[in-house]
């Protein structure tokens, strides 16, 4: 008989192991599950401190940055001697007009250095309503030479920095919208087993009307249906109830495959 089960783990392991415990073996011996595990943890580690990883203030405007390209970044600097020093730095952009097209145009000024420091201080930040902190994983060394890591929106935004404020509202919506399709579905699959009949027969027919309803048009016709002028603390909201109300009848229906051979039938 052979030592091993499902190749990853000897047979008197798996005998005194946990569920938990034989799920992660499996789980650890995928190699793209690993590595989407870790880029997932960062993800979420950049949710739950966007300040740290951005740059600039991501509501700060800038008019005269308004559509500025991405900036180049040095990684390291070579001296007249030929020798060269380890230290994250971007050229000076400045504006010109194009003599040919008479467009204004943003041009490196490679005379002008932006260092850029390691666990350096800019605009003041929370972190979870905890407390505030300005020190962030790259900072400019000059205030009035901001970086653009991924160019400037119309308005004069850094995009960079705004991508990572997003990453936690988009992150967020995915994970409270599965905590309610996941409280929505144990609760409506354990009543619709428990009590049977005709609650059995109502629920499970609503399961069906719901998985035949194709997700991405219901998502955008639900959410192109929200008032404009609502809130954005309102629109969030709305959008987790429409992840939530489309995303639980998969799992009612598992619940209640789980309970049929658990709970006996009700008297």
């Amino acid at each position: 008989m052979s030592d091993t089960v499902l190749g990853f783990a000897p047979a008197r392991r798996t005998a005194v192991a946990s569920r938990w415990q034989v799920v992660w073996w499996a789980f650890r011996r995928h190699r793209l599950a690993m590595i989407g595990l870790v880029i997932t943890i960062a993800f979420y580690i950049i949710a739950i401190i966007p300040g740290f990883f951005a740059i600039n203030d991501p509501s700060q405007q800038n008019p005269r940055a308004a559509y500025q390209p991405p900036a180049s970044l040095h990684l390291h600097d070579i001296a007249v001697d030929g020798s060269w020093s380890f230290g994250p730095y971007i050229y000076a952009s400045v504006l010109k007009r194009d003599p040919q097209t008479l467009e204004t145009v943003f041009v490196e000024d490679i005379s002008r250095k932006v260092p850029l420091n390691l666990f350096g201080r800019g605009y003041e930040y929370g972190v979870l309503g905890l407390f505030h902190t300005n020190v962030h994983l790259l900072a400019t060394s000059n205030a009035r030479e901001p970086v653009f890591l991924l160019g400037a929106d119309r308005l004069g935004r850094c995009v960079f920095s705004r991508i990572m404020q997003g990453t936690q509202i988009s992150l967020s919506v995915g994970l409270v919208g599965v905590f309610f399709s996941l409280t929505i579905g144990l609760l409506l699959g354990g009543i619709s087993r428990y009590y049977g009949g005709r609650v059995d027969f109502a629920v499970q027919r609503v399961i069906e009307f719901v998985l035949a309803l194709p997700d991405i048009p219901i998502w955008l016709a639900l959410s192109g249906a929200l008032p404009q002028n609502w809130p954005a603390t309102a629109n969030y909201f709305m959008i987790t109830i429409i992840l939530s109300l489309t995303g639980w009848a998969q799992l009612g229906r598992v619940v209640r495959g789980r309970f049929l051979g658990r709970v006996p039938d009700a008297v």
